[in-house]
């Protein structure tokens, strides 16, 4: 795909998953690939793939700054930043208490994801 060759792409949560499984075709089609997760053990393979590897909390704002200071470093450029990295809780969002989760993670486009599941299914709470 000569869209990606050369371009540098930038991949949180990229350990595992979905965000590996990105990192490893974009290697392979050609990309320049940073790949980020705090998971350091499931970056190996992806180092070893000739990605270059940060451990990176992205909720720590010098972290994401690090690791953008790094890919510039190393290629150049960012073309690309693709945010895979998340979090989730195992239980039913309408669940959660009153103020879990209402930061950037669980808000949408629409609202709020939290206010909207509880509200359809006639728990609205907030």
């Amino acid at each position: 795909m000569e869209a990606i060759t050369g371009r540098t792409i930038v991949i949180t949560g990229a350990a595992s998953g979905i965000g590996k499984a990105f990192a490893e075709g974009f290697l392979a089609e050609g990309a320049s690939v940073v790949a980020t997760d705090i998971n350091e053990e499931g970056l190996i393979s992806l180092a070893d793939a000739g990605a270059i590897t940060s451990v990176t909390d992205v909720s720590v704002d010098a972290e994401v700054r690090a690791m953008i200071d790094l890919a510039v470093a190393e290629t150049g450029r960012v073309d690309v930043l693709f945010n895979n990295a998340g979090y989730g809780k195992h239980t039913r969002v309408e669940d959660l208490a009153d103020g879990t989760g209402e930061c950037g993670v669980w808000r949408s486009q629409g609202g709020d994801v939290v206010r909207q599941s509880r509200c359809s299914r006639g728990g609205c709470r907030c």
